[in-house]
């Protein structure tokens, strides 16, 4: 698979709107997470498309960028993805979030409905998610290996332990007949 130039400027702006921003509780650049998600996306068997929508996963709702802002330097396609894993509902950059069991619940129960472009992008997204304890294990299950489980992760999450990705997201496989 060839790289386009278009992944490195995905690189360079994500590098550019997320700057300033740490992953939480710690002194880590923030791009090193999206770097991450981006890298297991590419491992993973995923197109550029989805490698670059890796990279900007957190623009909407931790960069302050919008879909039209995102297809037009990149197109609807990679923005339609971004917008997939956005789990917030329009909550301006720097703005109270609604809390977090709310919104990992309500984002966990609409996985069965995303298009599998997107679902890859998640399950590597969950996959790197800061605090967790016990990783998103990815299994070979689906097309392309695309989606494991949530086994547990730290912090308030802990009240989500048996809320698991793979329950979210096998109703959706099933009926294309990849998950037994």
């Amino acid at each position: 698979m060839t790289i386009t130039p278009r992944y490195g400027e995905a690189l360079l702006w994500a590098e550019q709107i997320h700057r300033d921003q740490r992953r939480k509780g710690k002194p880590i650049p923030y791009i090193s997470h999206l770097i991450g998600v981006s890298a297991l996306v590419w491992e993973d068997g995923g197109t550029e498309d989805q490698a670059i929508a890796a990279l900007l996963h957190d623009a909407i709702e931790d960069a302050g960028q919008s879909h039209a802002s995102i297809a037009e330097r990149f197109d609807s396609a990679v923005a339609d993805i971004v917008l997939d894993c956005t789990d917030t509902n329009g909550t301006p950059v720097g703005g109270e979030k609604e809390p977090w069991l709310l919104r990992k619940t309500r984002y966990i129960a609409s996985l069965e409905h995303k298009p599998e472009a997107s679902l890859l992008v998640t399950a590597a997204q969950w996959f790197t998610a800061p605090g967790t304890s016990n990783r998103l294990v990815v299994h070979k299950v689906c097309p392309r290996g695309m989606v494991g489980r949530l086994s547990g992760v730290s912090d308030e999450s802990r009240l989500v332990r048996p809320l698991r990705l793979d329950l979210a997201l096998q109703p959706a496989h099933r009926e294309k007949g990849a998950v037994p």
